[in-house]
C-alpha cells in the first residue's frame, strides 16, 4: 500500500507510542511516557476525524482500542498493553485500507 500523507501524524504518533510501551516496567516505570504518547495518539484521531467525516465511525472504534491499551498502561500490565497496541496499529491499517478503497471508488 501506498504511503498516505494525512496518517502521517498519526504514523509518528504510533512509532512513539509502540518504543514508550515497549519500554515500560511492570513496576511502572516509563507510565507517563507511555500516557503521554497515547495522548498524542488521541490527537491524531481526532485531528482525522474533524478533517474526513466519512472515517469518524472507523475512528471512534479505533479510539475504543487505544482507551483499552490507556488502561492496561495505567493498570502497570506492560505484556498486555503492548498486545492491545499491536490491535491499535492492526485497526490503523483498516482505516488506511478502508480511505484508500473510499478514495478509489470517488
Amino acid at each position: 500500500m501506498g504511503r498516505t500523507p494525512e496518517f502521517d501524524g498519526l504514523d509518528e504518533a504510533l512509532r512513539r507510542l509502540g518504543a514508550s510501551i515497549a519500554a515500560l516496567g511492570s513496576d511502572g516505570s516509563g507510565k507517563q511516557t507511555a500516557l503521554e504518547d497515547i495522548f498524542r495518539v488521541n490527537q491524531e484521531i481526532g485531528r482525522l476525524a474533524r478533517a474526513f467525516r466519512q472515517m469518524t465511525p472507523a475512528l471512534r472504534e479505533l479510539q475504543l482500542k487505544v482507551n483499552a491499551t490507556t488502561v492496561l498502561v495505567k493498570g502497570n500490565r506492560p505484556a498486555e498493553a503492548l498486545q492491545a497496541f499491536t490491535d491499535v496499529t492492526s485497526g490503523v491499517a483498516q482505516v488506511k485500507a478502508n480511505r484508500g478503497a473510499a478514495a478509489g471508488e470517488r
